[in-house]
């Protein structure tokens, strides 16, 4: 991808911060400098592409081949050697023509033509990789050993280094700030997570359908997409300016929500068929290896945007995230039901010992799991029901090995990680309400994947009778909470920081913003934001008034320190003092 151009502002390409050639998109150009150091390289990307075009490549003709050229009428009649001698292999082209093999053709095209666009979108982003590389070793210096064991920062402060000091003026804005290079990568993204935060998508499912599902808030990655493409990728015209044309058409919002909702219903039958195949390749031995058939618990799409903060970018969140999932795991499993466990223990002795049996009998016999059969089924059969069951009376019994955490405890440790903690929670932390709700959140890889293929069937329903309804609120939120930043463009203003706006004293600022609460970020999300973003861009300062948080949150920290240093020299003292006033001391002294 070519950086220069004739846009007003970008990428400038010159000696003595030449001016006179820039580049159309500054965006792009940061976002793939971003993601260059997430791949740690080059050479990571090219194969990163490379086995994602095979993969799929390969998921594709997978499903093809069970579809069309295995008979599976013939596979379910195959009960013993005699019936099950002939080839499974049949050849679709020597057969009739029927509805379903129109399908299966059909399902072919798109598949391919999607594989044909992905295969060009790979060889586009090795082409950025490639100018990556060298704008990283002859622009900023950073060979690719070094570029392992740098921090995001680092390479940020040598983008701000070269841009105001190096022959090679970056962006036309002379004084550019980690803030700025962020606001551009995550501009889209911090809509998102506004327009969440203050719950102006209305994601339920339609009221007629609500009676036979969940009432509540829907949100899988199809939709999320959906919601990307249809609001983000219509904001901003080519020069950062928020589209006069967008912000003020409600029916032109509504009308794209319309059509990819039926997009998204005329694609249902193929995109049912090609999720089931690859969740299948994809987890199938993992669940297998690991006797959890339901999979390890991972947050829902919905749970992370609702913890996602502003001008937060992948890694950092990912990393914060996955510190959290070993205290939210030990936290439901704190609510063992210890009728359950006794049952389970007694159903894991129960299929525990014909599972020995069955391997045992292998071990004398290795075809007696084949063709001895009870009540139709071979042993080969029971042997894997017997397994399942083992695996999952297991998985109700508590690890007695484990030292045992309050759940109070370990919900501070979750919220300490996702900074999400309603008020609610903060006294109810072993109620069994709120650990459903972490549950919601918090759930079995098996029931994200069901709902996944759930939101196949009811995205259209959402996409074409849900959100057009919120259509106007989403656009008067992105009016009312966007403001144009020289050298950068318009952004939403909660990732700015301006505390003297938005500010909220319940959560560490000196005074609330001047704005009425309505207006401010919910749950304290803007202070939340930086101070992880302080935290991640330590040379990052920010206007008077964050600093002024910054020092009252220290300040804060420092006072908690001190009382817990005097609680425990206190502590000590009283201890000392029992032990040699004791009657047990001077009977020893005696």
């Amino acid at each position: 991808m070519d950086y220069r151009g004739d846009a007003g502002e970008g990428l400038l390409y010159g000696t003595d911060h030449d001016d006179s050639k820039k580049v159309d998109n500054a965006d792009k150009f940061f976002e793939n400098v971003y993601r260059y150091f997430v791949a740690k390289g080059i050479g990571a990307i090219v194969l990163s592409e490379l086995c994602s075009v095979v993969t799929l490549g390969f998921t594709i003709s997978f499903s093809v081949f069970i579809l069309a050229f295995v008979d599976w009428g013939f596979l379910m009649q195959c009960h013993d050697e005699e019936s099950c001698s002939d080839s499974i292999i049949i050849h679709p082209f020597n057969e009739p023509p029927s509805m379903f093999r129109f399908f299966i053709l059909l399902y072919f095209i798109l598949c391919s033509s999607y594989w044909i666009y992905t295969c060009v979108a790979s060889m586009n982003t090795i082409s950025e990789a490639l100018e990556m590389s060298t704008f990283y070793q002859d622009v900023l210096g950073i060979k690719l050993v070094e570029l392992q064991h740098l921090e995001w920062f680092e390479v940020v402060d040598r983008i701000i280094y070269i841009n105001k000091h190096g022959k090679q003026r970056l962006v036309e804005k002379e004084d550019l700030t980690a803030h700025d290079i962020v606001l551009r990568i995550m501009r889209k993204e911090n809509y998102l997570v506004g327009l969440i935060n203050k719950n102006k998508l209305d994601l339920f499912v339609p009221w007629w359908i609500s009676p036979f599902t969940t009432e509540h808030l829907f949100l899988t990655k199809s939709l999320e997409w959906s919601l990307s493409f249809c609001i983000m990728d219509y904001m901003f015209t080519e020069n950062l300016y928020l589209s006069s044309e967008f912000i003020n058409d409600v029916a032109g919002l509504q009308w794209r929500f319309q059509v990819v909702g039926l997009i998204h219903f005329l694609l249902l039958p193929f995109m049912l068929i090609f999720m089931a195949v690859n969740f299948f390749l994809q987890n199938a031995q993992q669940f297998h290896s690991s006797k959890a058939y339901l999979g390890p618990r991972q947050w829902s799409p919905l749970a992370m945007w609702k913890f996602r903060e502003f001008n937060e970018l992948p890694h950092v969140f990912d990393d914060r995230i996955n510190r959290s999932l070993a205290p939210a795991n030990d936290y439901i499993n704190s609510f063992h039901n210890p009728y359950a466990a006794i049952l389970a223990r007694c159903a894991t002795y129960v299929t525990g010992s014909f599972i020995a049996t069955l391997l045992l009998v292998s071990l004398l016999s290795d075809g007696a799991l084949l063709y001895v059969h009870v009540a139709e089924y071979n042993l080969l059969w029971y042997l894997g029901v017997f397994s399942a069951c083992y695996a999952g009376a297991r998985s109700l019994i508590p690890d007695e090995t484990k030292t045992q955490v309050s759940a109070t405890l370990l919900l501070q440790q979750v919220c300490g990680h996702t900074h999400y903690f309603p008020v609610k929670w903060e006294s109810l932390a072993r109620s069994e309400e709120v650990k459903n709700e972490v549950c919601e959140m918090f759930q079995y890889k098996a029931q994200l994947f069901l709902m996944e293929l759930l939101s196949v069937v009811l995205t259209p329903a959402v996409l074409c009778f849900s959100l057009p309804a919120c259509a106007d609120s989403v656009l008067t939120f992105i009016r009312e909470h966007t403001k144009y930043v020289k050298g950068v463009g318009a952004v939403c203003d909660f990732s700015l920081f301006e505390f003297e706006q938005y500010g909220d004293e319940n959560f560490g600022t000196e005074k609330s913003g001047i704005l009425p609460p309505s207006e401010r970020a919910n749950d304290g999300k803007m202070e939340k934001s930086f101070m992880n973003f302080k935290k991640h861009h330590p040379n990052f300062e920010g206007g008077a008034a964050a600093q002024n948080m910054v020092n009252r949150i220290h300040a804060y920290k420092d006072n908690k320190r001190q009382e817990h240093r005097d609680q425990m020299l206190a502590s000590i003292i009283e201890q000392t003092r029992e032990d040699v006033y004791s009657p047990n001391a001077f009977a020893g002294a005696a």
